[in-house]
């Protein structure tokens, strides 16, 4: 006789087992794409190839697939992934980021920076943001008019980025005339907000223009509405709760963080708990489920889903659209969409499904650290929720009864375990963008996430009636207060046991992918056998080598080769010198670097994954010279840093002084007879009254001057010099002393027949933009 029972057992004992395991899914091709997706724009923005070799690799690796698929004889499913449509999705990527970065032309803002003053009309497109001192406006240009330079342009192209004093009349869909001069935005100090504009498609900026309002209601009708339903709902807010209640729960419902006190964003920033602030892939999923199950009940599945998506999407672009809303939107769309029809898939595939429709339609978002941090946390949720809970309840019910395993374990679950899970995902990450962290997160989640749901749902409930009678809104605030005040109150008392986080150094990103390695490593341990014969497999071991290949050929063409190299930019709009001696020191004269970041077009000439730079020389202490100075002294290791004024001429100097204190630079303020040498190349300084007017490069025989920008040849004080040999179109100038000859190769920008001495131990080569001495 067979006992069932027994069976029964071992099968439930089987599934306990498995629901313990932290496994991949056996198939999840979509999760690859995602992941090759979001490479692509970081690869594309890595090598700057042209668009065109991207759709070439795009185009090949679809025949590829096509040309090389079998045809299947039986009727099993055959579950392979062809591992070239992940390398066609990271190409699409690549060449839609490529194609979306634009070109400084007529039909472009870039083409009129620093041009005068130009009248431009404008779209606002966004609701202006609230600042502590200013009115924030984004516009999207229609036509420029420019008298001093003779130009009227019909339609030119791109978003300027502005600030308004404090009560200006400006909503969204006014058409704006705005004149004033269009500059790059600044660097930024603690960051780089000109690279953070630059993903978000802005690059032009001006410092308080004058406007005046053409027409209302340009915008889309759909957009208005929303934003017009966002601005009443906060305003609602603002009647029914007390101050700092009412700005907590904008940020919560709306987005809006405006109102925000700095010391209670602190305080939230510093517990760990700023995820509740905005809106976030948590607030969305609370919503979902909400949404989903009233209107699933009163619509059925299919017609439910469909209004469940309508009105995510809505409330979405409702509360600004930010990558994790918009992520959290597309995930939490098609997991309502795969219930309604009965197919459930996995969290990953949802997750890769997400990533590659957002990046394919906005090929800048790898870079919104909303995105990044939203993309780990939901990866480490969704391989080792589900098993640590599991093994948790595991516990539990050898010591208590069942229905109190299933509420501690969900209690515990949701208010310590998850928030651990995605913390050790973010951390290192977030490590490495910020250099702090704080213990504190460990716990005030768990004290202030339980009544997080209870604050959103009685929130909205509060601000929903309140739209319809303020009365009932504030009948509903009263029984809201109460969880929304232990929030702030809570967070602010955890905050003050430590105020400070834990500051530390610059970390390489080498270490942070390692961290990664060895954490999955240690968490799948994967046999060494197994993991090896995969890996010998073509599709594996053929971009493995492509990619190794690339990165030696890379490190070989950086690696010191002997010759001085003096990267002059070929741009009138940017003025820093890069300097590269024959052994590998690195030197920058500190300048501006147009609509570029400098921390971008510094590293782009240090060797492959080298984030140390020897020397920085300051020319002045103008606006200009230390705007990216900021963010490329928190990126980089600066060994020494040569002054050619006093640090302490004006505010932003003496912040920058103290901030290169902080990183351990050696700083010290050059004079005439300063000298700087490293046994082959030896470097003078010739100071004037607002700085260096220029440097003296000896170089074995060679000796040259380098002139700073606005700093003529009849102005230089040190020794004689002749001629130039940099183009008309660098704002930097370096000419040869005049008891020098040099030899110029077939390539130099003057002319072979000058008459020149023909010596053997030189050679000068210049493109325009980089010259180099051998």
């Amino acid at each position: 006789m067979v006992d069932f029972s027994s069976q029964d057992e071992k099968e439930i004992e089987e599934e306990n087992l498995r629901a313990r395991q932290i496994r991949w899914p056996a198939f999840m091709p979509f999760f690859w794409l995602g992941l090759a997706a979001v490479l692509g724009p970081f690869a594309a923005e890595e090598l700057n190839f042209p668009w065109y070799w991207w759709a070439v690799l795009v185009i090949g690796c679809l025949l590829f697939t096509v040309l090389t698929r079998k045809p299947h004889k039986s009727v099993q499913t055959v579950r392979r992934f062809p591992g070239a449509l992940a390398l066609a999705a990271f190409a699409l990527t690549a060449m839609l980021y490529q194609l979306s970065l634009p070109q400084a032309e007529p039909d472009n803002l870039l083409y009129y920076h620093n041009k005068g003053e130009v009248n431009i009309t404008a779209l606002v497109v966004a609701p202006p943001e609230m600042k502590q001192n200013s009115l924030q406006v984004l516009v999207e240009s229609l036509s420029l008019r420019a008298e001093d330079l003779a130009v009227r342009e019909p339609e030119v192209n791109g978003k300027i980025i502005f600030y308004l004093p404090l009560g200006s009349e400006v909503r969204y869909g006014d058409l704006l005339e705005i004149k004033g001069e269009l500059l790059p935005p600044d660097e930024g100090i603690e960051f780089s907000w000109r690279e953070y504009l630059k993903h978000q498609g802005v690059y032009s900026t001006m410092e308080y223009p004058r406007f005046r309002l053409v027409e209302r209601d340009r915008g889309n009708p759909l957009r208005a509405v929303l934003y017009r339903l966002r601005e009443n709902g906060g305003e609602v807010l603002s009647a029914i709760f007390p101050s700092p209640e009412d700005s907590l729960l904008k940020g919560i419902l709306l987005g809006d963080e405006s109102s925000i006190s700095p010391a209670l964003s602190d305080a939230y920033r510093l517990t760990g708990t700023s995820h509740i602030i905005a809106i976030s892939g948590f607030n969305m999923s609370v919503l979902a489920g909400l949404v989903s199950l009233f209107f699933t009940r009163q619509f059925g599945r299919k017609r439910g889903a469909l209004v469940t998506i309508l009105l995510l999407g809505s409330y979405g672009l409702l509360v600004g659209a930010s990558a994790s809303v918009v992520r959290a939107a597309f995930m939490g769309s098609y997991a309502v969409l795969g219930h309604s029809i009965s197919r459930k898939g996995n969290t990953l595939n949802n997750l890769g499904v997400s990533a590659l429709l957002m990046v394919v339609l906005n090929p800048h978002l790898p870079w919104d650290l909303g995105f990044q941090f939203s993309i780990l946390a939901t990866l480490g949720l969704s391989l080792f929720a589900g098993p640590l809970r599991a093994r948790l309840e595991g516990w539990l019910s050898k010591r208590l009864e069942q229905k109190t395993t299933i509420a501690v374990s969900s209690l515990i679950s949701e208010t310590f375990l998850l928030t651990l899970i995605a913390q050790a995902l973010v951390l290192p990450l977030s490590i490495w963008h910020f250099r702090e962290v704080s213990w504190l997160f460990l716990i005030a989640n768990p004290l202030i996430l339980p009544v997080q749901p209870v604050v959103m749902v009685l929130g909205l409930a509060a601000m929903s009636m309140g739209l319809l009678w303020l009365p009932l809104g504030r009948v509903l605030g009263w029984v809201t207060w109460p969880w929304v005040a232990y929030s702030n109150r809570m967070v602010l008392w955890l905050a003050s046991l430590a105020p400070e986080n834990w500051t530390l150094p610059q970390i390489n990103l080498f270490w942070i992918f390692l961290y990664y390695l060895v954490f999955f490593l240690i968490v799948f341990r994967p046999k060494p056998g197994k993991l090896a014969k995969g890996i010998k497999q073509p599709k594996y071991l053929l971009p493995a080598l492509a990619g190794l290949t690339l990165v030696v050929w890379l490190a070989v063409s950086s690696a010191p080769d002997g010759k001085l190299h003096i990267h002059i930019p070929n741009n009138s709009e940017q003025s820093f010198v890069f300097i590269e001696a024959g052994q590998g020191q690195t030197l920058l004269v500190s300048g501006s670097a147009g609509s570029e970041s400098l921390i971008d077009q510094v590293s782009m000439r240090l060797p492959l994954f080298s984030n140390k730079l020897d020397s920085l020389v300051i020319p002045n202490c103008g606006r200009a010279t230390l705007s990216g100075l900021f963010v490329l002294s928190s990126k980089l290791e600066i060994n020494q840093v040569l002054w050619g004024c006093e640090p302490d001429s004006n505010q932003t100097s003496r912040n920058l002084h103290e901030l290169l204190e902080r990183e351990g630079s050696l700083q010290t303020v050059v004079t005439s007879a300063s000298l700087l040498s490293d046994g082959s190349l030896t470097i003078g300084f010739q100071t004037g009254s607002e700085g260096l007017s220029g440097l003296v490069l000896e170089y074995g025989e060679f000796s040259t001057g380098l002139l700073m920008p606005g700093i003529l040849l009849e102005e230089w004080p040190g020794e004689a010099l002749c001629e130039s040999v940099s183009s008309a179109s660098q704002s930097t100038s370096l000419y040869l002393t005049c008891d020098k000859n040099i030899f110029w190769s077939g390539s130099a920008p003057h002319s072979p027949e000058s008459e020149k001495s023909k010596l053997e131990w030189s050679e000068l080569i210049s493109d325009g933009s980089q010259i180099i001495f051998r």
